[in-house]
């Protein structure tokens, strides 16, 4: 009877989602069959493949990207292969690619390369070597990756267009040495990508690589630098009107706090950018809080019911994974009996999928879930299991967890030499935590402090840009005094006129151009750089200034012309003023007279 029930209730919400998922298939398929050329048909394809890796078809992803790659190999068009190079098609599903797809594309890309060497040109065949760095840390074969970015760097040498390529380099290679755990090397390389990102003013890189900030600090649980990072990534969008950039600053914050309302904005956020996949990722988010933060199931389901795209999400990972989603439901809100049911139903099928990561979550979840539901014995048996799963992996934490719960077990039913042996595992287990927690820290240390070195270069950077800029003003504002005192001196002699207006015209351009150049950083500040708001700014302020300047240079030009400075120039004239001074003669007085006075 449970069993009707649970189908009748993925059947339910499913039927609704149908309608919109196969309209959207529909438009998209469409769009493939009436691409006109091979690149609108490669375009057309992916975006048809991300649609299907977005509800987690992977095989038809898959299917789709080979027939995209396919069609690409067989183009003698250089346009083509430069397409399918740039757009990394692997990334764009999330990594979900088969081996097939992974070899397909780094057998393109490297033909790519080749055809960039013919032609010498050298961005594109940088950007060709990092995108095959990327497909190889994806395959984690990290020394071809290095290698891969090794060679970028070469061809990036023969090219001046290479700012955006070297972020996008200096990116790669510190995710590669965050993948071989050496986050201080991989800090190293992000600071080295921020510092042009932040000269180029480069917003959209200057987001992800905070955002690479906040991963690297939140993976040594360092929460605090990875919210301050993530702020900092928040703000600069906010500055320069970056939705997307706000909705991903929004969506990490709330993975990283569970804060309610960053999940909220996220989700206001992806409704109004109309992005399938925003709208999901943030669908996914608030679902995990109401099932993991609220603890109420009905609330939970409720939610799950209401959004098609969910269901078919889950239901898409494994027939049985929607039901496994409910268990959880009731797991996290308390109602084990229940969550069992659901558990026990898709068991097989959830381990079925020869997931090794899979399975081990499957038989810790229903050993955990059994422990709280007071079935011991279920407990046990779901224990030893995880442990096995967990020890082939060498997953150590769930390692420890069934250690432990099972030396208690065992201690309960006085089955002491069990008891022992899980004690002692759990024992050694945490002796590996602790030396792992000692180099953490070390590591912690090392790679905050090359943070904070890159930080504090910034800094001095800021400054000396800073006293240029003061300088550059000061320097300007002599400058334009220095015209007004030459027109004044120049307007003590007898000039043309039109020497006067033309000095004056000149003068006074300089003058209200350098108060503008002032004002651009506060207007720029009050507008966010939107058009509309700056057009409408710079119209009052012109507004205002050419009148006033009108009215100036109108009275300057008359004072000039007036000869009222020749007047002041006789009175002060140099001569006048070092000319030896005689007292006045009576013109009656006699030669010799005059000899005598003197």
């Amino acid at each position: 009877m449970l069993r009707v029930i649970l189908i009748l209730l993925l059947i339910v919400p499913f039927s609704r989602a149908s309608a919109q998922y196969a309209s959207q298939l529909e438009a998209l398929e469409k769009k493939v069959a009436s691409a006109n050329n091979d690149i609108d048909r490669i375009v057309s394809m992916e975006e048809l493949a991300q649609f299907y890796a977005l509800f987690n078809e992977h095989a038809k992803a898959d299917s789709v990207l080979q027939r995209a790659l396919e069609i690409a190999d067989l183009a003698n068009d250089q346009t083509v292969i430069t397409r399918v190079m740039i757009n990394d098609y692997v990334s764009s599903v999330n990594s979900s690619g088969s081996k097939a797809v992974f070899d397909k594309m780094i057998s393109i890309t490297e033909k790519a390369i080749l055809n960039t060497q013919e032609t010498h040109d050298a961005a594109l065949e940088a950007l060709g070597y990092l995108r095959l760095a990327d497909l190889y840390r994806q395959k984690r074969d990290y020394d071809q990756a290095l290698q891969a970015t090794g060679k970028a760097t070469t061809a990036l040498v023969n090219t001046q267009i290479a700012d955006t390529i070297s972020i996008e380099l200096f990116c790669e290679m510190g995710k590669i040495y965050v993948d071989k755990s050496d986050p201080v090397q991989a800090v190293r390389n992000y600071n080295k990508a921020f510092d042009i990102s932040y000269r180029t003013k480069n917003v959209k890189y200057l987001s992800y690589i905070y955002h690479l900030f906040a991963d690297l600090y939140s993976s040594f649980k360092h929460e605090d630098e990875a919210k301050k990072n993530l702020l900092e990534s928040l703000q600069l969008n906010k500055e320069n009107n970056n939705t997307d950039g706000i909705f991903d600053d929004y969506l990490d914050l709330a993975r990283l706090t569970d804060q309610r309302d960053y999940i909220d904005t996220a989700v206001k956020l992806a409704n109004q950018l109309n992005s399938p996949r925003k709208t999901l990722k943030a669908q996914l988010l608030l679902y995990y809080w109401y099932m993991v933060v609220g603890k109420n199931s009905e609330q939970t389901l409720n939610y799950l019911n209401s959004n098609p795209d969910l269901t078919r999400f889950f239901n898409n990972i494994n027939p049985s994974n929607l039901c496994w989603e409910r268990g959880n439901i009731y797991r996290f809100g308390g109602i084990y009996n229940t969550a069992l049911d659901c558990f026990h139903t898709s068991e097989k099928d959830m381990v079925a999928m020869h997931n090794p990561g899979r399975t081990l979550d499957v038989y810790e979840t229903l050993a955990e879930t059994s422990l709280r539901n007071n079935d011991t014995a279920a407990a046990t048996l779901y224990f030893e299991r995880t442990y096995k799963v967990a020890d082939s992996l060498s997953q150590i934490v769930y390692v420890d967890s069934a250690a432990k719960n099972l030396s208690i077990l065992y201690g309960v039913k006085q089955d002491y030499k069990r008891a022992y042996f899980y004690q002692l595992k759990a024992d050694s287990v945490q002796t590996v935590f602790d030396i792992n927690e000692a180099n953490n820290k070390l590591t912690l240390l090392a790679f905050d402090r090359e943070a904070k070195k890159g930080e504090t270069d910034r800094l001095e950077a800021a400054r000396e840009r800073t006293r240029q800029y003061n300088l550059q003003i000061t320097a300007i504002s002599m400058v334009i005094a220095g015209f007004f005192f030459f027109m004044l001196f120049i307007g003590m002699f007898e000039v043309p006129k039109a020497l006067i207006r033309a000095l004056g015209y000149f003068a006074f351009i300089s003058l209200f151009e350098f108060i503008l150049l002032l004002l651009d950083h506060p207007v720029n500040s009050l507008t966010k750089g939107e058009p509309l708001r700056l057009w409408f700014v710079k119209i009052g302020l012109i507004a205002i200034l050419v009148p006033f300047q009108h009215f100036l240079e109108k009275n300057l030009m008359k004072f000039l012309q007036s000869r009222k400075l020749a007047e002041w120039r006789k009175k002060i004239s140099f001569k006048k003023q070092v000319k030896p001074k005689t007292e006045n003669i009576d013109p009656q007085l006699t030669e010799d007279a005059i000899g005598e006075i003197l």
